[in-house]
């Protein structure tokens, strides 16, 4: 009766760690597809002007397609100011 007893805990023991094993991998499964997963976008942007600058250009873009731009000021007000005409230009990702 002991033996069954002691065999029995082992064979649920052993249960028990493939059981949390495959918890774990299933988790970092998930965790790494959730990480690989990045949204396609195509924003068509139409931006026309003369003597711009650089940071009108990014505030327009970023009004009409979403994408944030990260810059410090200092970096682009000494810029000459730009010309542009954008009709229907695509960005990607």
């Amino acid at each position: 009766m002991k033996i069954d007893e002691k065999y029995g805990a082992n064979i649920r023991m052993k249960m028990l760690q493939k059981i949390l094993l495959i918890m774990k991998l299933t988790t970092f499964i998930m965790l790494f597809s959730l990480m690989q997963v990045s949204a396609v976008t195509n924003a068509q942007i139409t931006i026309k002007g003369k003597n711009i600058s650089l940071q009108q250009v990014l505030d327009k873009i970023s009004a009409q397609s979403g994408y944030d731009f990260i810059y410090l000021d200092k970096d682009i007000n000494h810029l000459k100011l730009i010309d542009v005409d954008f009709k229907n230009a695509s960005i990607t990702n």
